[in-house]
């Protein structure tokens, strides 16, 4: 079949509402397809604040604070035949438009 292993995309956007984030919370989840029918995968995050669930899901191990308004890292992951992937994460603050007081 001509299905290629990956990530969905290469890089990837959660977008989130304040820079204080809490621990526990979920920021989204990470589309990874191994080609062989798996459901889960092994992830790993370049940092460690950010845990990534088998199934996708990236949620916080402890409170992160944005100080930039974003925070880029990476998260690898492998295929079938033990190929690594790497999908670079950004989670950036969005302003809402009616709190913009410059």
């Amino acid at each position: 079949s001509s299905c290629s292993p990956g990530f969905e995309s290469e890089s990837l956007v959660f977008k989130v509402h304040r820079d204080d984030l809490h621990q526990g919370k979920r920021l989204g989840r990470i589309i990874f397809n191994a080609c062989d029918g798996r459901t889960r995968t092994l992830f790993q995050s370049s940092d460690k604040r950010f845990d990534v669930n088998t199934d996708g899901t990236v949620t916080l191990k402890r409170r992160v604070t944005l100080h930039e308004g974003h925070k880029v890292f990476s998260v690898d992951a492998w295929d079938s035949s033990g190929k690594k992937h790497t999908v670079s994460v950004r989670v950036e603050r969005v302003h809402h438009h009616h709190e913009d007081h410059h």
